[in-house]
């Protein structure tokens, strides 16, 4: 996935300020389980942390995950995900709360559904960060990501590749 760092403190204050007013454009590869039947939905629920975990509660922060359907494998539905905030587990909340977990997940997942991915290759949360863009000190930044091997492999398998 993305990963940013900053070789000097104001340039790590820069990017800190600008995460903070929504100013990092954040896009994900996500693997859920079933097979969503819309193309498009956005989640706006505010979670909060307890005892460890993340929760959808109305007394919680703000938190927007837009979702776009990439592609329909067999019983599971690749997606896009692009953060409007920046919570912790979000993704994994937001898709769980929607009724199509995050293939992978052992905290917010469906077990049944994740022991039967693992039989068919898939050894880890199906969460990639795929995409990172911001501007900062007059210029735009981009990066970008493909999917790494392993969460590649179960891609092509769930869709029949050699």
């Amino acid at each position: 996935g993305v990963l940013v760092l900053a070789k000097h403190r104001r340039a790590l204050l820069g990017f800190q300020d600008a995460l903070r007013h929504g100013e990092v454009v954040k896009v994900y590869q996500a693997l859920l389980a079933g097979n969503v039947t819309e193309d498009r939905w956005r989640v706006s629920m505010s979670l909060a942390r307890r005892r460890g975990e993340v929760r959808v509660d109305t007394g919680g922060k703000p938190a927007v995950s837009e979702f776009a359907v990439l592609r329909h494998l067999d019983g599971a539905t690749l997606v896009r995900v692009r953060l409007h905030t920046g919570r912790m587990h979000q993704i994994r909340v937001h898709a769980a709360h929607s009724g199509h977990p995050v293939l992978g997940d052992p905290r917010y997942g469906d077990f049944t559904a994740n022991r039967a991915w693992r039989r068919r290759g898939l050894r880890r949360l199906f969460l990639h960060a795929e995409r990172l863009a911001f501007d900062w000190d007059g210029s735009h930044y981009e990066i970008r990501t493909p999917l790494p091997p392993e969460l590649d492999a179960v891609v092509q398998t769930a869709e029949g590749a050699p």
